[in-house]
C-alpha cells in the first residue's frame, strides 16, 4: 500500500509547474486529497454518460469527415494512407469542439477561424515537442540550474500563449 501511492505519483515535469498551473490539473497533480476530488468531477460530470450523449452528434460529424477523407484519398482503388496525423486531427478536434465548439485542426474550408486556429496549432505542436520526458532537466536538479536551452523561459510563453487562449 505504501508503494502504491509512490507509484501512483508521476515524475514532477517542469511542463506541470507552468503549463499546468503547478501541478493542480488531473495529468499532473500528486495523488492526494485534491488528485481524488478532480478524478470525482471528472468522472461524475465530465465523462458521465449524459455528457457524453450530449455530444454524441458532434462526435458522428468528426468521424464522418475522417471517413469521407479517407475515401476521398482513396477514390481511385487501393492507396497507402498515412494514419497518425488523421488520428491526432480527429482526437484533438473532438478534444476542442467539447471544449471550445471549434475545430482547430484540418482543411482550411472546415476551420474557422483561420488565425486562431494557426496560433492554437502551433502552441500545441511546440508544447508536445517540449513536454514530457525528453527534458533531462526534469530528472536531474543540476541542468535545470544552468538551463542552457531556455526550456523555463520557453514553457512561461508557451503557458501565458495558452492561458489567454483559454
Amino acid at each position: 500500500m505504501r508503494n502504491d501511492i509512490a507509484l501512483a505519483n508521476g515524475p514532477l515535469f517542469l511542463t506541470g509547474k507552468h503549463v499546468d498551473y503547478n501541478y493542480t490539473t488531473i495529468s499532473s497533480a500528486p495523488y492526494g486529497e485534491h488528485w481524488c476530488k478532480l478524478r470525482r468531477i471528472l468522472a461524475l460530470d465530465v465523462l458521465s454518460t449524459r455528457h457524453l450523449n450530449y455530444f454524441m452528434e458532434m462526435q458522428r460529424d468528426e468521424m464522418k469527415l475522417l471517413v469521407q477523407k479517407l475515401t476521398h484519398d482513396s477514390h481511385k482503388g487501393f492507396k497507402k494512407v498515412e494514419l497518425r496525423s488523421r488520428f491526432f486531427e480527429l482526437t484533438f478536434n473532438m478534444m476542442m469542439r467539447m471544449i471550445s465548439g471549434k475545430r482547430y485542426w484540418g482543411d482550411d474550408s472546415e476551420v474557422g477561424d483561420l488565425e486562431e486556429a494557426r496560433k492554437f496549432r502551433e502552441t500545441t505542436k511546440e508544447l508536445l515537442m517540449l513536454g514530457g520526458a525528453n527534458n533531462l532537466g526534469d530528472f536531474s536538479p543540476t541542468p535545470r540550474w544552468f538551463d542552457l536551452d531556455n526550456l523555463e523561459k520557453k514553457l512561461k510563453s508557451i503557458s501565458l500563449r495558452f492561458h489567454r487562449f483559454l
